[in-house]
């Protein structure tokens, strides 16, 4: 396998057939936004194709890059990848593994635009399977705990996740 960076026209790059990522159309806005407010993040993570010009890798960029009117952007260019190695670079580049520590970035990154980033702050809660919940009632439903939080300054409550670390 051999790789290269050069710079291309928007153009001349050709997006893989049936490429299965998509973006909603929020996280869209907020991907031309990212861009346009640190376009020096695609020189640190280009946009992948192959010999053929074919995108492996940065399909939405490039979308996001097209829609904020820009012509070109450097490209790695992979040379020697199978067509089912390159199948295969598709999918791996978009999955996304792990889960953010909400209280490490509540206290330690709050200072940042995470949302704008595209982080959702919201933990997201499992998938439930509504065909096989039991009928609640007031005399079984069990609350969930949260431990909750009293700001010794205003004494507003809420769950930790949602208290910011403070100066003092």
């Amino acid at each position: 396998m051999k790789t290269s960076i050069k710079k291309m026209k928007l153009a001349d790059l050709v997006p893989t057939e049936n490429n299965p990522r998509q973006i909603k159309k929020d996280d869209f806005e907020r991907l031309k936004k990212s861009i346009k407010s640190f376009p020096e993040m695609l020189d640190i993570r280009e946009i992948v194709v192959d010999e053929d010009n074919r995108i492996l890798g940065g399909h939405q960029r490039v979308n996001a890059l097209l829609a904020n009117g820009e012509k070109e952007v450097n490209v790695k260019v992979v040379e020697g990848l199978s067509e089912e190695e390159k199948r295969e670079f598709v999918i791996r580049d978009n999955v996304q593994n792990g889960e953010w520590d909400f209280d490490v970035l509540a206290n330690e990154w709050s200072d940042l635009d995470l949302q704008d980033w595209g982080i959702d702050l919201v933990p997201k809660s499992p998938e439930i399977d509504w065909d096989n919940v039991a009928d609640i009632s007031a005399d079984n439903y069990d609350a969930p705990e949260h431990e909750m939080l009293v700001c010794p300054k205003c004494g507003h409550i809420d769950t930790k996740a949602h208290f910011k670390k403070g100066e003092g």
